[in-house]
């Protein structure tokens, strides 16, 4: 004997109730997409060399800090110039604003003039700036380090924005850290990295899922890359219109009321 209330109006409310339960569902980040390094090849147990970075070579519109200092103080004056400003130091001079590397790679220091630049590493160009000034200083000391080594991180973060590097060594992990994380609409799976070489623009999909990410030769950054996460499918549910927020809460408002008219007869 068939109950009252189970004919094609209680099959209908059924498929309502799937319909909207499915929508729903389908508007949330599942958790396992939320958590980084869940992919790939287990960890290795015990400490594994660091592979993948090598030291930033100077390019173009590169910003370098350059100090020089040696033991002859009447020499080491000619080597300042009107046109910087420096510091009043007894035994060096400091440049308060950085040698900026121009279109033909060349810097340009007081009293040598023009220094090849770009392809070096920060060390090399430091030996090399040395070498220069043992005609004129005794045992000189030379620093050289970068100014402008900086990332962008950009799209779902929590800081989007401009990320600076104090050192010479910044990877994926850390100028994401830095912009404040991977907001929970951000795909972790396809990250795009941006960087520009010797006039030509590398684009590369990154994935934090992926355990592998540590061996990529692009987990470590370069000067002015740049990072963008792209949000997630779920996003979409969010920055929707008010008609589409609405309608899967009100699929299943529709199929509870059906469903209490069901049980109630």
């Amino acid at each position: 004997m068939k109950r009252e209330g189970q004919g094609p109006h209680s099959k209908s409310s059924a498929w309502l109730w799937l319909i909207a339960a499915c929508t729903l569902l389908a508007s949330c980040v599942r958790h396992p997409e939320l958590v980084n390094f869940n992919e790939g090849d287990q960890f290795p147990e015990g400490a594994v060399p660091i592979i993948g970075w090598e030291p930033l070579r100077i390019q173009t519109d590169d910003l370098l800090f350059v100090s020089i200092s040696g033991s002859n103080q009447e020499v080491l004056q000619d080597f300042q110039s009107s046109q910087e400003r420096w510091s009043n130091s007894a035994d060096s001079y400091q440049p308060l604003r950085g040698f900026l590397v121009d279109d033909e790679g060349m810097i340009y220091l007081p009293v040598l003039g023009a220094v090849p630049a770009t392809g070096l590493t920060t060390d090399s160009l430091r030996q090399k700036i040395e070498d220069m000034l043992r005609g004129y200083l005794q045992q000189p000391v030379v620093k050289v380090r970068f100014m402008n080594f900086k990332v962008t991180v950009l799209g779902e973060v929590a800081l989007p924005g401009v990320v600076q590097a104090e050192g010479q060594r910044l990877n994926v992990l850390e100028a994401i850290g830095r912009a404040g994380d991977i907001s929970n609409l951000g795909n972790r799976e396809r990250i795009l990295l941006i960087r520009e070489t010797n006039g030509q623009r590398t684009f590369v999909r990154l994935n934090l899922r992926d355990r592998d990410i540590f061996n990529s030769p692009f987990f470590y950054l370069r000067q002015n890359d740049v990072l963008y996460v792209e949000p997630s499918k779920a996003k979409r549910y969010i920055i929707a219109d008010a008609t589409t927020r609405i309608l899967p809460w009100a699929g299943i408002v529709t199929g509870l009321l059906n469903l209490v008219l069901i049980l109630s007869r």
